[in-house]
């Protein structure tokens, strides 16, 4: 069998790109993977900055939040929470 190297034409060993698919076209699977892990994020997130704005992680009580903006909903559901 030839190898591809041992060609003189080099396009002759080049496939073409894979096509790309529409939203359409994807799988119901796909989308609950994507739903399930957004949601994993989130609320990894959320916890996170729970667990920091709560100011139970340190000794003196410093409130820190550790996401970006996530901090911010946080806080204002911890204080939703709290009355």
């Amino acid at each position: 069998k030839d190898s591809p190297l041992a060609s003189s034409d080099p396009t002759q060993s080049i496939k073409p790109a894979p096509k790309s698919t529409n939203l359409s076209e994807t799988s119901r699977k796909e989308y609950v993977f994507v739903f399930c892990a957004g949601l994993c994020l989130s609320f990894n997130s959320g916890y996170i900055n729970g667990a920091c704005l709560s100011g139970l992680l340190t000794p003196d009580g410093t409130k820190q939040s550790v996401s970006a903006f996530t901090g911010a909903y946080t806080g204002s559901a911890l204080q939703l929470a709290g009355g």
